[in-house]
């Protein structure tokens, strides 16, 4: 068994062993009143080194110490426990475990993918991620073909983007029976 002091926080409490005190000590402490209260090591008129804790009310001693590296390293290592026990309960982002914190992760992305998306920043945002591995030419190009084109671009645009549709078709949504169709593409408007 191991006689150097060690410190913990679990459930809540403050867990303080001393072994190597003069008299050996389990000593417990809320967190709550640990945040109101102060450990001293402190040297009596007999030549003791008395590790207390102020706290609200009255100094309640912990342990005893001949010797005075011994109390400020059971000082210490209670200042340690303290430190990150209070760094961790009061994070109000810590995680538990990996997967509570890719979940947190997760959550935050889809929230702030739905707000982009609501606020109708999604194609910005699409295209600035993606310009590294997209080129964008080709819309751009199909966005030209649509416009007029002077003589001299016609030669940039590809020659099915430039075709137009023919004047004779049947409007787009117009029912049209299979007979009218054939008659239309063989030029043929007689009928039989």
């Amino acid at each position: 068994m191991s006689s150097r002091p060690t410190a913990k926080i679990a459930d809540g409490r403050f867990v303080l062993n001393l072994p190597d005190a003069e008299t050996p000590a389990l000593w417990v402490m809320d967190l709550a009143e640990a945040q109101a209260s102060v450990i001293r090591l402190e040297a009596d008129k007999g030549g003791l080194y008395v590790l207390k804790k102020h706290g609200h009310a009255k100094a309640e001693t912990i342990a005893v110490y001949r010797n005075r590296e011994a109390g400020i390293r059971a000082m210490n290592i209670a200042t340690r426990a303290l430190s990150r026990g209070s760094r961790s309960a009061g994070a109000a982002g810590s995680c538990d475990s990996r997967w509570a914190c890719a979940g947190r992760v997760f959550t935050y992305f889809v929230m702030v993918w739905f707000l982009l998306w609501s606020i109708n920043l999604t194609p910005f945002i699409m295209r600035l991620v993606l310009s590294p591995f997209v080129s964008f030419e080709a819309p751009r190009a199909a966005v030209k073909a649509d416009a007029e084109i002077e003589e001299g671009d016609q030669a940039e645009v590809p020659e099915f983007l430039r075709q137009r549709p023919t004047t004779n078709a049947a409007p787009t949504g117009v029912p049209l029976s299979a007979d009218d169709f054939l008659q239309q593409q063989s030029g043929d408007t007689t009928g039989k």
